[in-house]
């Protein structure tokens, strides 16, 4: 009797350990450049091919601050271009990348940065632990990337990313992207998934 009620207590703790808890996100893992050695780059709003509205922007807002922080490269933050040349960089260059030269140029960029987010969705999931059973949450997303060498306007690397997060909980917070804590939503840490392991195959190729 005693051995069952433990069994139980441990089966109900762990339960409390993994309700409300995320699944891991990957960790950016990249070597630093002396300040000379860096190439400029700029990151361009994402192209969005989903429901989700703002995540294109949302997206490159947060590829943007990680290759900062990755101290690789020169980042030309977008936020510090006048009007006309952001009038310029939105004409969607994930899908015209013949304008990168033109753009690339007066942003003094080395490499411009593009990308569309294909998907992005939270769907419920039945999660278990042990034969206990209960409702979760996963949300997945799908990120494609170009890298545009602004002196030939040549693609140089494109390559797919998909990001995916969980949570045990029956509650999932429904933030506007772009809102504060948005980036600590599910489809947030969806995103960051997606971006940690976009800003570790940038670091292999640029």
């Amino acid at each position: 009797m005693l051995r069952r009620i433990t069994v139980i207590l441990g089966l109900i703790l762990t339960l409390l350990f993994v309700v409300g808890c995320d699944s891991p996100p990957t960790e950016i893992s990249v070597q630093p450049r002396p300040l000379s050695q860096r190439p400029e780059i700029a990151v361009v709003d994402f192209t969005n091919a989903t429901n989700s509205a703002g995540i294109g922007r949302g997206v490159a807002d947060m590829l943007e601050a990680d290759l900062v922080q990755t101290q690789r490269y020169q980042v030309i933050s977008r936020h510090q271009w006048n009007a006309i040349l952001r009038e310029q960089i939105y004409q969607n260059l994930y899908l015209h990348p013949e304008r990168a030269v033109r753009t690339g140029e007066m942003v003094g960029a080395k490499y411009l940065i593009t990308g569309s987010v294909n998907q992005a969705r939270v769907e419920p999931v039945r999660m278990s632990v042990a034969d206990l059973s209960f409702q979760g949450h996963k949300a997945t997303v799908s990120v494609t990337l170009q890298v545009i060498e602004v002196a030939t306007g040549t693609i140089v690397e494109a390559f797919d990313c998909f990001g995916s997060a969980t949570q045990a909980s029956g509650r999932v917070l429904d933030i506007e992207i772009g809102n504060t804590g948005w980036e600590g939503s599910l489809l947030g840490k969806a995103c960051r998934d997606a971006i940690a392991k976009a800003v570790n195959h940038l670091a292999a190729c640029i």
